[in-house]
């Protein structure tokens, strides 16, 4: 993934998640993100079959991003929860803390593909 797009893409994160209620803002973010990992995945793929990253740095990426996905899941849980409970301000914390968490891990996951590829 060109490191432009990537950066666009993880500026869209941080910029959707400042309009709205705090409920519509994480669903958007947790919604932007879910989108971003399937074109990271999908561009991973791509390279990996034009042999512009091997085995290795396949393995490293889809290690990450698994780890990534697992964050996703436990803050799209979070928000889920907050909203049946109708939330009070400690699972609305807790999803603020489990959307911030995600976001480094895509982050990490967007700077690990962009330093893998030419």
């Amino acid at each position: 993934m060109p490191k432009g797009k990537t950066l666009s893409i993880f500026l869209c994160l941080v910029f959707i998640s400042c309009a709205g209620s705090f409920n519509q803002r994480s669903y958007k973010t947790l919604a932007t993100a879910a989108y971003t990992y399937d074109a990271t995945m999908r561009t991973v793929a791509d390279l990996y079959q034009q042999g512009h990253i091997d085995e290795s740095g396949r393995a490293q990426i889809t290690s990450a991003a698994a780890i990534f996905w697992s964050y996703y899941h436990t803050a799209l849980n979070a928000l889920e929860y907050h909203i049946k409970t109708s939330g009070d301000s400690r699972s609305k914390r807790e999803v603020q803390e489990k959307i911030d968490g995600m976001i480094k891990k895509q982050g990490e996951v967007t700077t690990m593909v962009g330093a893998l590829t030419p």
